[in-house]
């Protein structure tokens, strides 16, 4: 009697993991990313429809003291 209860916990365990695997494996399979939204104030910076791709500066790098990467336009 002891040796069946066991077993059924292990089965009822078992199939309870594999559902909530099920689960998860099908909420990343079938949910696609939103598109993040436009922010308002970008759109009105003034001038932005008179901007020129080619006068806009190159990117520049530097280190900061902890090392990490910082971009800047001059």
């Amino acid at each position: 009697m002891t040796r069946s209860w066991i077993l059924r916990l292990a089965v009822g365990l078992a199939g309870l993991l594999l559902l909530v695997v099920a689960g998860v494996a099908a909420v990343i399979a079938f949910n696609s990313p939103v598109a993040p939204p436009r922010l308002a104030l970008a759109d009105t910076l003034p001038g932005l429809a008179n901007w020129k791709a080619a006068e806009i500066p190159e990117v520049g790098r530097v280190a900061a003291r902890d090392g990490a990467p910082l971009t800047y336009r001059l």
